[in-house]
């Protein structure tokens, strides 16, 4: 019904004269009409928009108040776009905005025919389907499209390969759908908890209960009340719970979701409202019957029976089988947390192949018409490597196009040896100063030279990984290769041979949940038209840590004060990587510890409740000449049974259910023995401890005191 592209960059944007970096979304083809958002004022883009060349754009609607102040007065001004001037149409509805983190939306200009955007490949396409329409006919269509392309035209045969299609929704999920699952499924395991905890105490209560409820019942009231009447008060508490848990998530959401929004598809859209009430409020009543229902039968039955007899004693503990019960869940949350956080200590010490200690990186964009050839933009980054070299506080410096953590490039490559025309790896265009200042060693040969420029042979070098693979258990020094897709457009011509002068270390690009892959660096000297955005990476000397970003924002700008700087730590830009797996540990422990809480609560409540119940017991027992220690050991001895039961039934939950985590986890077996032996220690620790405070109560109680209450 709708087709569309879209391209989300980091670029230089100003307003009023005031540059600053800010993230725009280009869309081609009837983007908008895919997607089908709502316009706050003015309009959206069109696909004759990209036609006909007009610069214009809409804002998103947080960009079009901080920068503007309302929507209304952002109609009409001028924002400048990577230099260019573009025209204010609209903005967008709040929650409307996709790609999410967009700022601003501008039109992609294709020019059909032309052959310049062959090498445009970087977008997403999106296709909203008719009514009839089925996706596995869809993209048997669009491969076989793909297919021709690349048969009949020699020049997109380097980037036509197929099509994959799918669900827009299994996409924007991805990798997060995982996660949400172990996070619902601790969420629930949470809730079942606190529904056992009350239902336990409802039948530890039970018996204490009979002789109210025998008198009720003997009044007149038919079991069906008295059930009724004690299944109000659970959901009462239930309601208070549903209540308080709304004003928590209020609370909570405010401090979370914002930072889940880059890992977790549309938390930014998330807000209470009322759908979300009400399914808090289906959720308490379910919770209330659920915890409330076994009580206020049992408790029925028995009063039934009249209210004659006396306080048995025994080696149960009233509501124990449900304690035992909480115990088995909680340990599979204890393991589960456990798992993920040992994940996360053996993923945060793998090698990255570089040092992010005290390394600054700022991304600058040359906009300037004066730029565009790229020779004036060489002459900026030896200026500005000059001016920095110079500067106190300084030990290393450089520039590349991109760098760890941040977007990459990659190339087909070309080279007599090869076997493989799909063969490929990261294209890098850097200075050579970038391996010092990253702290990327070199294995063998050398570095870029000051010898090394425009008019002399093209040189370059390679990873490790990449030497590996081309020349495999053969010297790699003196080898040539090229770069097809990357630079043949650029020359407008084929790529140039590059011989090989030097391997330096593997990387992980991606963090530390990367594989090193095939990397390809070339100087920026001898590729000027890939000049004119790059990043400047400064490594701070020990003692100028705190003064680096200042120094090297100070110091782009003295170059050209037009130039919009983003300074940021290369380290924060590491630990951002590991967001959304901390924030997942984080989470679950989070749970963890609830579910410690309500085991706790659990194990004492039961075992208070049957130190009251045998009372008699205990003081006979005492008055007998039993010993402190003994009567202590026959309390401790229930609530021991029940930590062992529940600690069986957790085992066996943990140990069949954290096979699913295995996508979750890296350098750390799903059936990790640590982790499991950990939980258990924990969890059992927790336990007695809960059940020590109630159990020497009992233990140190006055037999004549306790005989004469009874």
């Amino acid at each position: 019904a709708a087709t569309g592209l879209s391209r989300q960059d980091r670029v230089s944007v100003a307003i009023d004269g005031e540059a600053f970096r800010a993230t725009v979304a280009a869309v081609g083809g009837d983007f908008f009409e895919v997607f089908r958002p709502r316009a706050k004022v003015g309009r959206l883009l069109t696909a004759e928009d990209g036609q006909e060349v007009r610069q214009i754009t809409v804002l998103a609607p947080a960009f079009a108040a901080s920068r503007f102040g309302t929507p209304d007065q952002a109609l009409g001004r001028t924002v400048s776009i990577s230099g260019r001037p573009y025209e204010v149409v609209g903005v967008l509805e709040r929650g409307q905005e996709f790609p999410e983190g967009s700022d601003l939306w501008v039109a992609f200009h294709v020019n059909a025919g032309s052959g310049v955007r062959r090498n445009d490949v970087n977008f997403r396409a999106y296709g909203r389907l008719a009514e009839d329409a089925e996706l596995a006919l869809v993209r048997s269509e669009l491969d076989a499209v793909a297919r021709g392309i690349r048969e009949t035209d020699p020049e997109g045969a380097f980037h036509s390969h197929g099509v994959a299609v799918d669900p827009l929704r299994s996409v924007l999920v991805a990798d997060a759908a995982q996660t949400l699952w172990l996070l619902m499924g601790a969420v629930l395991v949470v809730l079942l908890l606190a529904c056992a905890n009350l239902a336990g105490l409802g039948l530890a209560r039970a018996r204490s209960r009979v002789p109210e409820v025998s008198v009720r019942m003997a009044l007149g009231s038919g079991r069906a009340a008295v059930v009724r009447q004690l299944l109000v008060e659970h959901l009462t508490m239930a309601a208070l719970g549903g209540a308080l848990g709304l004003l928590l998530a209020s609370a909570v959401g405010r401090f979370v979701f914002p930072r889940l929004a880059g890992e977790l598809p549309r938390t930014a859209a998330l807000q209470l409202d009322l759908r979300v009430a009400l399914f808090v409020l289906a959720l308490t009543l379910g919770a209330g019957i659920l915890a409330g229902v076994g009580p206020a039968l049992r408790t029925s039955r028995l009063g039934g029976f009249g209210s004659r007899g006396r306080v048995r004693g025994g080696r149960g503990l009233p509501g124990g089988t449900l304690v035992a019960f909480e115990i088995g869940l909680a340990l599979a949350v204890l393991v589960g947390g456990g798992l993920l956080f040992r994940s996360l200590q053996a993923v945060a010490g793998r090698d990255l192949g570089y040092d992010p200690r005290a390394v600054a990186v700022a991304e600058v964009d040359l906009n300037g018409e004066e730029y565009r050839s790229g020779e004036l933009a060489v002459e900026h980054w030896d200026a500005l490597l000059s001016d920095l070299a110079d500067r106190p506080g300084i030990a290393a410096a450089g520039v590349a196009n991109w760098i760890p953590t941040g977007p990459a490039g990659t190339s087909f490559l070309a080279f007599p040896e090869n076997p493989d025309p799909d063969f490929g790896a990261g294209y890098r265009v850097v200075s050579a100063g970038y391996f010092e200042a990253m702290g990327i060693g070199l294995r063998r040969g050398r570095h870029f030279e000051a010898e090394d420029d425009e008019g002399t042979e093209r040189v370059a070098l390679v990873n490790q990984a990449l030497a590996d693979r081309a020349w495999p258990d053969q010297d790699p020094l003196g080898r040539r290769i090229s770069a097809p897709s990357m630079e043949g457009w650029l020359q407008e011509s084929d790529a140039s041979w590059l011989r090989v002068i030097g391997v330096v270390d593997d990387i992980r690009h991606d963090g530390h949940e990367d594989e090193a892959q095939p990397q390809l660096y070339v100087l920026y000297r001898q590729v000027p038209r890939m000049t004119r955005g790059m990043n400047v990476v400064a490594r701070a000397e020990e003692s100028e840590r705190g003064t680096l970003p200042a120094t090297l924002r100070q110091a782009i700008r003295a170059s050209d004060p037009s130039l919009a700087v983003e300074v940021s730590w290369l380290g924060d830009r590491v630990s951002e990587l590991l967001r959304e797996r901390i924030w997942t540990q984080r989470i679950l422990g989070g749970f963890g510890l609830a579910a410690l809480a309500l085991v706790c609560l659990g194990i004492y409540g039961v075992v208070a409740h049957a130190a009251a119940q045998r009372t008699r017991e205990i003081a006979v027992r005492a008055a007998l000449g039993a010993r402190r220690s003994g009567l202590l050991a026959l309390m401790l001895g229930g609530a021991a049974r029940v930590l062992a039961l529940g600690t069986a039934l957790g085992l066996a939950a943990a140990y069949g259910i954290t096979g699913l985590m295995e996508s979750l986890l890296v350098d750390v077996p799903a059936k990790d023995p640590v982790s499991f032996v950990a939980a258990v220690a924990v969890l059992a620790a927790v336990g007695l401890l809960a059940a020590l405070v109630p159990s020497v109560r009992a233990a140190r109680m006055d037999p004549t005191e306790a005989l004469r209450s009874e």
